[in-house]
């Protein structure tokens, strides 16, 4: 799941399936999803997983947060 949640508490959604959006990485056991932000303005956007029962996990995050937080950050080093 990959939702851009707007202002009116709406969202785009981005959502995919992980295996047409993985990049190869030099890293084993580790896999890694990339698509392209859209333009439009969004205050947070939400992450997570799904099957056909519902929600596996999701979780929030402001721009700001993943651009702090190290574990969220991204300097194309999977590329």
């Amino acid at each position: 799941m990959m939702h851009f949640i707007l202002v009116d508490n709406t969202f785009k959604n981005y959502s995919f399936t992980f295996a047409k959006k993985e990049i190869n990485t030099s890293f084993e056991n580790f896999r890694v999803a990339k698509i392209n932000i859209p333009p439009g303005d969004f205050f947070k956007f939400r992450i997570g997983q799904y099957n056909s029962k519902g929600n596996i996990w999701a979780q929030e995050f402001s721009p700001t947060e993943a651009m702090a937080n190290p574990l969220l950050k991204y300097n194309n080093e999977f590329e």
